[in-house]
Formats: structure tokens, C-alpha cells, sequence
């Protein structure tokens, strides 16, 4: 498919140049310039090609009056006027004649007019259904938007809506008006948000009513903005285009964010297998099944064998995340006994906690058999025995408490550490959160396993936090639900 071709009438040379030059390297559009209505008019008689678009200077050597602007448009070009001057006759002289509109000349305006340039480009692929009872109104909303190179779809009656929605599945935003017969504006607006998120479809609601909380009304039910009536054209456009570059900036995120996840998630797992093999062979040697080694050769293949296993267990954190935060996380739920995996969990973390001389006491109450995901659930006891072992001083002695509370399953774990300072718990549950706190014998951290904890417990439809004004130390808690 061939550039997009933008036509630029100016006389100023520099402005000229920086024009074409932004235009073409920005935006990637062909740029073909004219410094005169002479020129203008050979290179539209020549004929090779249409113009998506003109930006037309007003006092030209041989056009001082506009005549370039009558000119551009007998020829159906649409037109924007780049202007060094501005008053309210000069505007409504340009507006009656159809120009879609007009930049100043101030310090910043060849950055306003490269990026008008740019939305015009991409409005063509915007549809916008308006609703509006009066014909006289949709026709002037209509002509208004398809000004601004918009597709317009019109509905008299607010519950077409959702059948015109269906019907045009590319509409991009809907404009509404509040009087309609059957359905006002607000009672459609909170209609269509229980379908469409404010991103997924924003709304704009529009009025002639002078009721003072209309506007309110219309926010709070889910609108992204609103316009009274009677507007100015020039700010029907910029509410239109704040609210649509809104909603396109969001779904840009969300679609980097889900690009972010993939690659994060392929490059951890193409990492699992060099790392698993500098484990195994590392173990082998440490093992004696390659020979005996010198205390110093023992000492060094240690290191490498502690490395690799915390470097995978960050790998493997990384891939729940990514897991987790592209949706792909499935709970596999089915009738399992909490108090039983609460007691495994604590056996195989009770070895790691007698090296800092510590012991992990048990109170646990019976809860009897539900279902949850035992393997997930596993792990967010690893997580939150293992930072109370991580983060507490050596002989000092961690409490797991067991307990049915309101339909629920909740499991405490309190240690004696330092604690969460009141300033950082907003951050606890966040990725890649390092606190003040740190482990007392140099243990690995990552800052992932509290926001994996999270996920998990939240899928369950429970709930993990901190316990208010616990001390000394800290005392974690997370809650399943046992019945639904």
C-alpha cells in the first residue's frame, strides 16, 4: 500500500522544509510541498495522485486572501489551515467554508499540526455511533465528525443501541444524547457498561439540559466524559480525541504487557535447561560420582551449585508471574485436607530453620476436607514459612496457626523479625518489591513470591494480607474459602 500523500502550501521555506521533514520521517506519509496558489495548482493539474490531506498557509505571494483554501477545496482536498494569525471573523470565515481546522503558528504549532495530521490518518479507521432522537441533531453531529474523516453511524432511539453495536462491531466510541424516547442517555450508558469496559467503549454524553448534576450523573454511570449543548466544533474534536487516544493508549499498554509476558515467559523457560544442567552435573561432582575433589575444588563447585538452584527458583518465579499475569493461570481444584499439607509444608522447611537454630511451632484447628488447589496452595505456605524463616534472626521462633473463621480456612504465620514498616505494606503484594527488611543470613530474595501468593489466593476467591499491629514481628495470613 502506497504513503499517504500531504499536500503543504507554505511560503516560508524553513517551515516548509521542517514540515516535509517531520511529516515524512514521524509520520511516514509522502510530503509534497508548494510555495505559491501557482504552484499549488500545477502540482493538483498534474493529476498523479490524490492527497489524503492539505495544510494551506493563508497569505501566500500570489494568494494574500486565502483563494489557495477555495482552491483546494473545489478540488475536494480536505484542508488544514496553518495560520499566523486569529480572530473570530478569520475562524468563522474558515469553518463556513468546510476547512476541517486551523493551526497557529506559535512556538509549538508545526508539533500540533504534525500530530493533527496523524489522528485525521487514523480517525478513517474509527466508526462512532451517535444517538440522538432529533434528525436535525445527527445530521449536524454526522457532518460534523465525517469532518474529521470519522465513519458515523446514526440511531434515533437509545435501545437500537445495542443492535447497532452488533451490527458494527468496529465502532469505537459512542456519543449520546440524554432526552430519548424509551431509554435516556444515562440509563444507556450504565446499559453498556455492564458489556463494555470504559477502554473497550468509551461513551460521551451530550445535552442541552441545564440540570446541574446531568453531567455527574452521566460520569458516574460509566460515561468518560460529557458536553453540553450547544458546543463549539473545535471542542466536540478534542473531547473526542482525548477520550479515543485514552482508550487507545490502554489497550497499547495491555497488548506490550501481554507481548512483555510471552517473551518473559519463552525466555525463562529456555532457561530452565542450561540452568537444571549446571545443577545436575554440579551435583554429581559434590556427590562423588566423577571422582573425589580437593577441599578448594569442593568449596568452588558449591558455589557454582548454590547459584544455579537460586537462579532457577528466580526462573521459576518469573514463570508463575508470567503465568499469572497473562491469565494463564488454572487452578486445579478438587477435596483436599489443608491441615495435612499445612504440616508436610512445615516438616520440609523445619530442616532450614534448626540451621538458624529456630523451631516452627503448630496450632493447628481442624478445618476437615474442602476444595482448593493443593499443589498452589503449597506453594503459597513455601512462600510465606520460608520469608518467616528468611527474615527472622537466628533462635528466635516462627508460630503456623490453623483456624476456621466464617466459612473459612485461615492459615497465620508469625515470626519475631523485623517486621513491615507501616510506610512500605501498600507495596508488600507488588512485583519486584524489595523492602527495608532483609534476610538475616544473606538469603536470595527476588521480590516476586508475596505478588505470586497473592494470585493464587485471590483466585481462590480468598484473601492474604498482614495482620494490623502485630508485633514484635510480623504475622501473615491467608484465608480459602471452603464452601463455592
Amino acid at each position: 500500500m502506497s504513503a499517504p500523500r500531504v499536500l503543504i502550501v507554505e511560503d516560508g521555506r524553513a517551515v516548509r522544509a521542517t514540515l516535509r521533514r517531520r511529516i515524512e520521517s514521524e509520520l511516514g506519509f509522502e510530503a509534497v510541498t508548494a510555495g505559491s496558489l501557482a504552484e499549488t495548482e500545477e502540482i493538483v493539474s498534474s493529476g498523479d495522485a490524490s492527497f489524503f490531506l492539505a495544510i494551506l498557509d493563508l497569505g501566500l505571494p500570489d494568494a494574500q486572501q486565502g483563494e489557495v483554501v477555495d482552491f483546494a477545496l473545489e478540488n475536494r482536498i480536505p484542508s488544514v489551515v496553518f495560520s499566523s494569525r486569529f480572530d473570530e471573523a478569520l475562524r468563522t470565515r474558515l469553518l463556513e467554508k468546510n476547512v476541517i481546522d486551523y493551526v497557529l503558528k506559535s512556538g509549538h504549532g508545526v508539533d500540533d499540526l504534525v500530530y493533527l495530521v496523524e489522528r485525521l490518518h487514523k480517525n478513517r479507521e474509527v466508526e462512532i455511533l451517535v444517538l440522538d432522537d432529533s434528525e436535525a441533531a445527527l445530521a449536524h453531529m454526522a457532518r460534523l465528525l465525517e469532518l474529521y474523516m470519522f465513519t458515523v453511524h446514526l440511531v434515533k432511539n437509545a435501545r437500537r443501541a445495542p443492535a447497532a453495536l452488533e451490527e458494527h462491531p468496529n465502532i469505537s466510541l459512542v456519543i449520546t444524547d440524554y432526552e430519548m424516547p424509551g431509554m435516556n442517555g444515562v440509563e444507556l450508558t450504565k446499559t453498556l457498561r455492564r458489556k463494555y469496559d470504559r477502554d473497550a467503549l468509551p461513551v460521551i454524553g451530550v445535552s442541552a439540559q441545564t440540570q446541574r448534576n446531568l453531567s455527574v450523573r452521566f460520569l458516574k454511570s460509566g460515561a468518560n466524559d460529557y458536553l453540553n449543548k450547544p458546543f463549539r466544533r473545535e471542542e466536540l474534536y478534542c473531547r473526542v480525541a482525548s477520550v479515543l487516544e485514552s482508550a487507545e493508549r490502554i489497550r497499547k499498554l495491555r497488548e506490550l504487557d501481554e507481548m512483555k509476558n510471552k517473551f518473559i515467559g519463552m525466555a525463562a523457560h529456555d532457561l530452565r535447561t542450561p540452568i537444571n544442567g549446571v545443577t545436575g552435573l554440579s551435583r554429581l561432582l559434590l556427590d562423588g560420582d566423577c571422582g573425589p575433589l580437593n577441599p578448594e575444588q569442593e568449596d568452588f563447585v558449591g558455589h557454582i551449585h548454590t547459584s544455579a538452584d537460586r537462579m532457577r527458583g528466580l526462573v521459576d518465579n518469573i514463570l508463575d508471574l508470567s503465568k499469572i499475569e497473562s491469565g494463564r493461570l488454572e487452578l486445579n481444584v478438587k477435596p483436599a485436607d489443608l491441615e495435612a499439607l499445612v504440616r508436610e509444608r512445615v516438616r520440609l522447611a523445619a530442616p532450614v530453620a534448626a540451621k538458624k537454630d529456630m523451631a516452627i511451632h503448630l496450632d493447628l484447628g481442624a478445618v476437615g476436607v474442602f476444595a482448593f488447589d493443593a499443589n498452589l496452595t503449597a506453594q503459597v505456605l513455601d512462600n510465606l514459612v520460608g520469608n518467616a524463616v528468611k527474615f527472622s534472626p537466628p533462635g528466635k521462633d516462627i508460630a503456623v496457626r490453623l483456624e476456621k473463621d466464617r466459612g473459612r480456612a485461615v492459615v497465620r504465620v508469625a515470626d519475631q523479625g523485623p517486621g513491615v514498616r507501616p510506610d512500605e505494606r501498600d507495596r508488600l503484594f507488588h512485583s519486584f518489591q524489595k523492602l527495608s527488611a532483609r534476610p538475616t543470613a544473606g538469603e536470595p530474595s527476588t521480590g516476586l513470591g508475596l505478588a505470586i501468593c497473592k494470585n493464587i489466593v485471590t483466585a481462590h476467591g480468598g484473601d492474604i494480607g498482614l495482620t494490623p499491629e502485630f508485633g514484635p514481628g510480623a504475622e501473615f495470613f491467608f484465608s480459602l474459602p471452603m464452601e463455592g
